[in-house]
């Protein structure tokens, strides 16, 4: 087996860090996080994926019945669509943490 390292920089102030930060292994906990992403998008790039995803369940209203929209991304290379990308993950990402509190 080959193994290869992999570096990852966070700005110190992040949610990001924070959480790494409270892990015990940061090593199992990203191997965790990685696993969960395959079970639920399989082998593809997260971030499209997961703005794909947002989008896909994005509903309009249009004379007063709600339309969903339904867009395949592929790779984003126009800066403006890829910030509207994030910010629907961002919002998409608090609603299904909502969802799962929630069911809980």
């Amino acid at each position: 087996m080959a193994i290869k390292q992999m570096g990852v920089r966070m700005d110190t102030s992040s949610p990001e860090y924070r959480w790494r930060k409270a892990q015990k292994s940061s090593q199992e906990s990203l191997t965790r996080l990685i696993d969960i992403a395959i079970e639920n998008y399989g082998y593809v790039d997260l971030v499209d994926a997961i703005i794909n995803d947002a989008v896909k369940h994005t509903k309009i209203n249009v004379n007063d019945k709600d339309k969903e929209i339904t867009v395949e991304l592929t790779k984003t290379t126009d800066t403006k669509l890829n910030e509207i990308g994030k910010s629907l993950m961002r919002e998409y990402s608090r609603q299904l943490k909502n969802s799962k509190r929630i069911k809980n």
